[in-house]
């Protein structure tokens, strides 16, 4: 059985609607490149979330588990518990209400076959307004690597507080595992921060 390159984590509460979108948005040519992986936090609609990751399980060539959390974790240590249930050799964090660009994934996973040494990857994205207007922020004009250090942290730090697309290398994001931030909402900046000050 092939090792996924990305687990697709997903920390789900309360939006089966909106989740259900996300992962009807999942496109990859390689199927077996990826698998996604659901917890859902205690919320009133964890039935509904059920209902939705099982029909995606049974209508889709995707490998998806699902998992429900005993008690309501909250958000950090949500993502830690996706973190240790990823089998792929990096994690990628989506909100439940965001949704892939077509076509980004592949793109994604090419470029992350180029660059299998990166500890962190810093991604565009696009935001689409209630309007129906589109804003995309490329924050560099092509692709490029830093060198670990504070001043790759200071450069990388606010273009990466959405947790849509965050991407980190999982036994990194093992390795610096802590409770300490609990409650704060800013478990991913933690894991840039101590990433890219080393890797």
């Amino acid at each position: 059985m092939m090792i996924p390159l990305i687990s697709i984590c997903i920390p789900s509460y309360n939006r089966p609607k909106e989740l259900q979108r996300l992962l009807l948005s999942v496109d990859v040519s390689k199927v077996d490149s990826i698998e996604i992986i659901v917890c859902e936090d205690m919320s009133p609609d964890r039935l509904a979330i059920r209902e939705v990751c099982e029909r995606f399980k049974k209508e889709s060539a995707y490998k998806l588990r699902y998992f429900e959390n005993f008690s309501n974790l909250g958000y950090d240590a949500n993502l830690r518990e996706l973190i240790s249930k990823a089998e792929g050799e990096y994690v990628m964090f989506m909100g439940d209400d965001d949704e892939f660009v077509e076509g980004a994934l592949d793109k994604y996973i090419e470029f992350l076959l180029s660059h299998l040494d990166s500890g962190y990857i810093l991604r565009s994205y696009q935001n689409i307004y209630k309007n129906g207007s589109k804003e995309v922020f490329r924050y560099y004009p092509k692709d490029q690597s830093f060198i670990p250090g504070k001043a790759t942290y200071v450069e990388l730090f606010d273009k990466s507080v959405f947790i849509s697309g965050f991407c980190v290398k999982t036994k990194l994001a093992r390795f610096y595992e802590t409770n300490y931030l609990d409650g704060s909402l800013l478990y991913q900046l933690y894991l840039l921060a101590e990433i890219c000050l080393s890797h």
